[in-house]
């Protein structure tokens, strides 16, 4: 079983923000300060550390560590997975492998779709009453089953979810954007 977590930006004023960040290790401060235009991403990376590290209850010294495909981990802490787009973010927690992924619901693009979607997953698509709904739901699927696995998206878009009969997905929709968990089936 999985928690989620939810964040608009802009929902902690400034004094909140910066008390966050002060209480943040040293790498991660750097990291934050690294990013000079975005400034909702720089909101994020502040917000997410202290949801978890509040959720996990880890220590103001431990930050993230990365396995070999790029997904993060707490060592000796629950999975996690995190996702924003636009102004919102999401973050899942599990005991078990997770990935979750948020996209914001926009206007359908066909010429995207056939680059990023196998011949079956178009075919549901371009039946679909609501197209743009449908086309989030698949990639935000292949969003959260590639976070749960580490790695990119972009390895093998159109075949991410062709082995999937071992994974849960749970998706749900909430304030325009599609949100997808991925766990691993036990």
């Amino acid at each position: 079983m999985y928690s989620l977590y939810f964040y608009k930006a802009g929902q902690w004023d400034t004094d909140k923000i910066m008390s966050a960040y002060s209480a943040m290790p040293k790498s991660r401060k750097q990291r934050v300060d690294q990013i000079t235009t975005n400034q909702v991403y720089k909101e994020f990376l502040i917000v997410e550390y202290q949801i978890l590290k509040t959720v996990l209850n880890i220590s103001a010294t431990q930050d993230f560590s990365y396995t070999s495909l790029g997904k993060p981990f707490i060592l000796g802490k629950p999975n996690f997975s995190i996702s924003h787009s636009q102004d919102f973010l999401v973050i899942a927690v599990s005991n078990n492998d997770i990935g979750v992924d948020v996209q914001k619901v926009e206007k359908y693009n066909p010429s995207l779709a056939k680059k990023v979607l196998s011949l079956s997953e178009l075919k549901l698509v371009e039946n679909s009453k609501n197209k743009a709904y449908q086309f989030a739901k698949l990639w935000t699927k292949k969003e959260a089953k590639t976070k749960l696995l580490g790695g990119s998206v972009f390895d093998d878009t159109k075949n991410i979810l062709n082995d999937s009969q071992n994974y849960k997905f749970w998706v749900s929709r909430k304030n325009g954007f599609v949100i997808t968990i991925c766990e691993k089936d036990l």
